[in-house]
């Protein structure tokens, strides 16, 4: 277990190192417009963020919100109550472990753009791509964080949110949802993330 997690540490860091690494290069060749800047910063978020989001999702179920959720009822080998308390602390782990994980990789995200900003060979469009990066980055860190505290609020056990290029991925610990409960979530990810609804994909677990 051990060697599969520093195995999965090594990966972000290499990972980390490439975006930093190409961005430092781009500083010393004179690229035609800002597209190909931003293209650029944009594909390489967006292969971190998959790779948090692919990593995290793990087993969840998709909640229709158009209809209510069943209540699932466990297997009879698996209802004595050293096995339910099991399963909750797996629960408790995913979603703790996850937001862990999910914040520590906007944490490095920002590191690295700041760091790409104290290069003296940067050009000022990249300098400038990379301080909107940084900026969109906090937003979207600060805007997720806020939207788990209201969902919380609502009555929900726990909830992670997992953003990854313009979809805003919902998964909330529970086992039934109803109606309401995800039109509420839809309308906060809504206001405070401003994504559409379509975009946005709730799961239970």
């Amino acid at each position: 277990m051990m060697n599969f997690l520093k195995s999965k540490e090594n990966q972000k860091q290499i990972l980390l190192c490439v975006i930093a690494i190409t961005f430092i290069v781009l500083g010393t060749i004179n690229l035609n417009s800002n597209v190909k800047n931003e293209e650029f910063a944009e594909g390489m978020l967006e292969v971190a963020s998959r790779n948090v989001l692919e990593e995290n999702l793990g087993d969840v179920e998709l909640v229709s919100s158009s209809a209510i959720v069943e209540n699932e009822s466990l297997d009879s080998t698996t209802s004595d109550e050293e096995k339910i308390e099991e399963i909750k602390s797996e629960d408790d782990n995913y979603f703790e472990e996850t937001k862990l994980e999910r914040n520590r990789m906007y944490s490095e995200s920002i590191e690295i753009y700041q760091n790409i900003l104290k290069n003296s060979e940067l050009k000022e469009d990249q300098k400038l791509i990379a301080t909107n990066e940084i900026t969109k980055l906090t937003n979207m860190k600060n805007g997720i964080l806020v939207c788990e505290n209201l969902i919380k609020n609502k009555g929900i056990d726990d909830v992670v949110i997992l953003e990854n290029n313009g979809i805003i991925n919902v998964v909330v610990k529970s086992s039934y949802l109803k109606k309401e409960e995800v039109s509420q979530i839809q309308n906060i990810i809504e206001r405070h993330l401003n994504v559409d609804v379509q975009n946005i994909s709730i799961t239970r677990k």
